[in-house]
């Protein structure tokens, strides 16, 4: 008989156990979808993923933010096999008509700046002497670089990449 009652405590003690676990899960999984659901409404700020892009903006109503120095780094070498370099001066142009949204961006922007300088400086060192080069080039790493910043800061609010200064090296 006592060796019953001690395996029958044992067993409530476990289920004990075993609900506490499931209920921390229950918490730790309704915080985490809670977060992913924050984040998504960032992005563009209600259910449909608003955002805008700098052409429908006023230019009033962008908030530039330029980076400090150029980002200056050597380039993946070409079809010839020859190095290059490039030196580039980026800003980072963010979505101002909604106040409490668009501060906290550029807070952030401002205070990641060295991830959007290794953005640049990635992208730029994934592109070629002959990629920069072509008519199009500055175009495709200010598109490239917008795109990778939104997904970084998972932020539409991001709205353009400008090229104040570059060079190539020939």
């Amino acid at each position: 008989m006592e060796k019953n009652k001690v395996m029958m405590i044992v067993i409530v003690v476990l289920l004990v156990l075993l609900l506490g676990l499931l209920g921390v899960g229950f918490v730790y999984v309704g915080n985490l979808l809670k977060n992913t659901q924050m984040a998504e409404g960032s992005q563009g700020g209600n259910s449909n993923n608003w955002s805008m892009n700098a052409s429908q903006l006023d230019p009033k109503e962008i908030y530039l933010f330029a980076l400090e120095k150029p980002v200056a780094t050597n380039l993946k070498k070409g079809a010839d096999g020859s190095s290059h370099s490039a030196s580039v001066s980026f800003s980072v142009g963010i979505d101002n008509t909604r106040k409490k949204d668009s501060d906290e961006a550029i807070a952030l922007i401002i205070e990641k700046e060295a991830m959007v300088r290794d953005i640049c400086l990635s992208t730029m060192r994934s592109m070629t002497h002959e990629e920069l080069s072509r008519e199009d080039g500055m175009d495709i790493l200010r598109n490239e670089v917008l795109n990778k910043l939104r997904d970084e800061f998972h932020s539409n609010l991001i709205v353009s990449v400008s090229i104040s200064d570059w060079y190539l090296e020939p």
